[in-house]
């Protein structure tokens, strides 16, 4: 096999690992959409093992775990994909979103905390 028959061959071996790739990405959103949780955070941890620094990975696996009550967890990996690619605006919105859902859920939280409170005084009179 001479040079440019080896290079022919390496650049198709390429093609079709991107190709196997992609098609686990792809897999891993169509699960999610459909709420098939398990196997779309099986296949984004698949696709991170053969590619870190996959910005669409990291930040899907973290809307999940976000999804699944694993916020903490979630945020880090949008943060990863966003330290990968800081122009990533639909990585950039969805972590200001959870951020925004979080406060929200601290402040409904505090003020069921607050009300309950209230009936608790009133109702024992303190």
């Amino acid at each position: 096999m001479n040079r440019q028959q080896r290079r022919a061959s390496e650049k198709q071996s390429r093609k079709k690992h991107n190709i196997g790739l992609s098609d686990v990405l792809s897999n891993a959103i169509a699960f999610h959409k459909e709420g098939r949780l398990v196997e779309a955070e099986n296949n984004y941890r698949t696709l991170l093992k053969l590619m870190p620094k996959q910005p669409d990975a990291c930040h899907y696996l973290g809307l999940l775990l976000h999804q699944k009550g694993r916020s903490e967890e979630g945020i880090e990996l949008i943060k990863q994909a966003l330290d990968i690619l800081p122009t990533y605006t639909d990585a950039q919105n969805n972590l200001g979103n959870i951020y925004k859902e979080l406060i929200t859920g601290v402040r409904v939280n505090a003020s069921k905390l607050r009300c309950n409170t209230i009936i608790i005084k009133r109702f024992y009179r303190l």
